[in-house]
């Protein structure tokens, strides 16, 4: 936002020159985000990627043809073995607990994350506040004007739980979106 408020206060040149100076920097941060976050992956997941058990879930799905990540716990683990970053004898992190204000955010239409493993993640912090963003996709808490909105109000007054009444704007916008309980 920061960024987006200096554009207009730029000549003509100096946007073509940020403009190539982001240009240029791009692949370079692409790949240091990939390569961050297969190092993250790996120490913090390697033990999570047993295949056999990760196809058994997946198998065990009524509509299997709808399963289309399959792809990446695969490159997960190939990757981790690549870097040789494969913790021996690593076990799955216990759940976090916690008394200190958190703010846990999903959104509704999360392939990566689902809402359920927000709820799980949240079950074991005494302060969680939830808020579940319509229409939101990975990475909820920075999509919309709202997910900011509601991120920043938390950062403010971590104690109380924010105004999330913009989280359910989009579906009074769009009627046609199914009630949290469908019949």
């Amino acid at each position: 936002q920061e960024v987006a408020a200096l554009v207009p206060l730029m000549t003509d040149d100096e946007l073509a020159a940020a403009l190539a100076l982001v240009q240029e920097a791009l692949p370079t941060l692409k790949s240091v985000n990939e390569l961050t976050n297969v190092v993250v992956v790996c120490n913090d997941r390697y033990a999570s990627l047993d295949l056999e058990r990760i196809f058994a879930g997946y198998r065990s799905f009524e509509a299997t043809p709808l399963v289309n990540k399959i792809d990446v716990a695969v490159n997960e683990k190939v990757a981790c073995e690549a870097w040789g970053l494969t913790p021996a004898g690593t076990d799955l992190a216990e759940p976090v607990v916690s008394s200190l204000p958190i703010l846990v955010s999903s959104g509704s239409m999360d392939g990566e994350t689902p809402v359920e493993w927000s709820e799980a993640a949240a079950a074991g912090l005494e302060k969680a506040f939830m808020v579940t963003f319509t229409y939101a996709q990975h990475g909820a808490s920075t999509q919309f004007e709202c997910g900011p909105a509601v991120t920043n109000a938390f950062f403010m007054y971590p104690e109380r739980m924010p105004d999330t009444a913009c989280a359910d704007e989009l579906r009074e916008r769009f009627p046609w979106v199914l009630p949290e309980t469908a019949p």
